[in-house]
């Protein structure tokens, strides 16, 4: 509703005859907004990205939260053994849904690696500020009326249905 209450123009925030609600997609982009989604993904990856390149700005008792296992620390490729191996040993309750587990894997992924450039390792603004483009271009992907997927959903090796798990299995068996 309040983005909707910033865009010019009437715009229609119920069904009304038939007719759905307006799109608010590309008011996020004009505005440069970030979803709460991209919110999460840029606070989660500015705290790795210290972590990793300015160790002095993260208290002690913090540092010592991410393991010097985690993939941010000697991995480059997000389809690694490594990566594998950080999922299997944290990829389940309790840590599955924490920042201790995803931060990692989205500080490897191809998005956030590509939009880190070189003067970004050595000043943290720039870097946030690559980030909050990188993430906005994100948003805007795809057709106008739908949301991509966001990459908060989009990590590698994190999403383990047991349908995706038995269809690999029916794949790989041998009449």
């Amino acid at each position: 509703m309040g983005l909707r209450a910033i865009l010019p123009g009437f715009v229609n925030y119920w069904y009304k005859d038939g007719t759905p609600p307006a799109s608010n997609k590309s008011g996020f982009y004009v505005h440069k907004i970030l979803t709460v989604h991209s919110i999460i993904v840029k606070n989660a990856l500015v705290f790795i990205h210290k972590l990793k390149n300015f160790p002095s700005l993260v208290p002690p008792s913090i540092k010592k939260t991410i393991p010097n296992s985690a993939p941010i620390f000697n991995v480059a490729d997000p389809d690694s053994s490594l990566t594998t191996l950080w999922s299997d040993e944290y990829g389940k309750h309790p840590y599955n849904n924490s920042v201790f587990y995803k931060g990692p894997l989205l500080a490897i992924n191809r998005y956030s690696v590509a939009a880190t450039s070189l003067p970004s390792l050595f000043n943290l603004n720039i870097y946030k500020r690559c980030i909050k483009n990188m993430l906005i271009d994100q948003q805007n992907e795809g057709i106008a009326d739908e949301w991509p997927n966001f990459m908060l959903y989009n990590i590698t090796g994190l999403r383990k249905s047991e349908r995706n798990i038995n269809r690999n299995a029916n794949n790989n068996s041998v009449p």
